[in-house]
């Protein structure tokens, strides 16, 4: 059956082949469509801000596309207008209704880990655990630790092959003056070089004036 789901948002609209007319007494203001991504990345959603990311047919009353990505253990799409918290671990994220919370109760939560993932730490006390997992509580509080040694080390990691980036750009730029000395060496032999051709030249005039004041000085000496 087609038409609103549950878990259409509800500043969610859809794009249709549906065409009407209607007075213009009607209209009440614009509003601003966004794109579903874009819609996420509000920081603040104001009363004209709606998205769309479904194309509904009027006639059969589906939606294209038909498949979308799904959460929880409801397996439903996203709803941006509904609040949801994401696991720690397995980084799914589930509607808190699913999770036995209110929605001021998880508002509260600084970390959550699901039902799943603390299973697959102690499979007895899943049976009787609810879903939010304080970090002081044994094996999450060791995996979170081990979460937080895992980051440590990635950005001493980070950290030290920035060092040896530093290393190779300081080394370049020596090079480069290294290069600019060599250049400037190079230029003032060339400069030298170009003055003792220069010098050669008069050398070899110098030269051949001489020798043609000996040759007219032989001739009239006889």
């Amino acid at each position: 059956m087609g038409g609103r789901r549950q878990f259409h948002g509800a500043k969610e609209l859809f794009l249709s082949d549906h065409f009407d007319v209607q007075s213009a007494h009607t209209i009440e203001g614009k509003c601003t469509v966004h794109s579903f991504k874009n819609y996420t990345k509000l920081e603040n959603v104001g009363t004209d801000d709606y998205f769309c990311r479904f194309e509904y047919k009027a006639a059969t009353g589906a939606f294209t596309p038909d498949r979308v990505a799904v959460y929880c253990k409801c397996e439903m799409p996203y709803n941006p207008d509904d609040l949801m918290v994401q696991c720690e671990c397995c980084k799914d994220w589930f509607q808190p209704s699913c999770m036995g919370m209110t929605i001021e109760e998880a508002k509260k939560l600084d970390h959550f880990l699901c039902s799943d993932c603390i299973a697959e730490e102690d499979p007895k006390r899943a049976s009787n655990s609810s879903s939010v997992s304080h970090l002081a509580d044994g094996k999450t509080e060791e995996k979170y630790r081990h979460y937080v040694d895992t980051l440590t080390q990635r950005i001493q990691t980070c950290d030290l092959i920035l060092r040896q980036v530093d290393d190779t750009l300081e080394l370049f730029n020596e090079l480069q003056l290294q290069h600019q000395v060599v250049a400037t060496k190079t230029k003032t032999l060339c400069d030298a070089c170009d003055s003792l051709l220069m010098e050669k030249q008069r050398l070899i005039e110098f030269a051949d004036t001489l020798r043609i004041v000996q040759f007219y000085g032989r001739i009239y000496a006889r």
